[in-house]
């Protein structure tokens, strides 16, 4: 079962990402929104549609925590692997190629249409980690990157995904500044 202090800590993680995210993408001048900083890079909107994709893909997990496998586990390995989770979802020095599943296809032509499937998924992110905590641990899905996570650790990474490419919005607003 979660402690309550993850649980809150979670909470509030994904909360406070999510914020951060919509004032990136409310920052940004809506004439870049689809200008790519160059010909590899991801424009604005499809920095914003992938985390619309993962973000949907954890609400699929979400919704059957309690489908998952069972396992018995261990807190102070799950609390080492809660930090693996923030320390290499956050970070942007490595960079990670998006499976193909999950590629922008340019389905967002404004900001204004990325903000209700976003909340959408919010809310249902936010209703999944306060709900059932004895279904956040002790039960298990592949990650494609950092393996066995347990839900809270999905949502942990989802959260952390959003301030990656927050990070990301960042560096693709300072270069069309210039």
């Amino acid at each position: 079962m979660l402690e309550p202090e993850k649980q809150q800590f979670l909470i509030h993680h994904l909360a406070q990402s999510a914020a951060d995210f919509e004032t990136a993408i409310a920052s940004a001048d809506p004439a870049h929104w689809t200008t790519r900083p160059a010909p590899d890079a991801w424009s604005i909107a499809e920095i914003a549609e992938h985390v619309l994709m993962i973000d949907g893909i954890v609400v699929q997990l979400c919704a059957k925590f309690e489908e998952w496998p069972e396992e018995h586990y261990d807190l102070e390995h799950c609390a080492r692997k809660d930090q693996l989770v923030i320390r290499v979802a956050e970070q942007r020095e490595t960079k990670i190629q998006a499976p193909p599943q999950v590629l922008p296809t340019g389905k967002l032509s404004s900001a204004g249409e990325f903000y209700p499937g976003f909340r959408a998924a919010q809310k249902s992110l936010t209703d999944a980690a306060s709900r059932n905590p004895e279904l956040l641990r002790g039960r298990f899905r592949e990650h494609p990157i950092l393996k066995k996570l347990d839900g809270y650790q999905w949502l942990l990474v989802c959260s952390c995904h959003r301030r990656r490419h927050m990070g990301q919005i960042e560096e693709v607003k300072k270069t069309l500044a210039r």
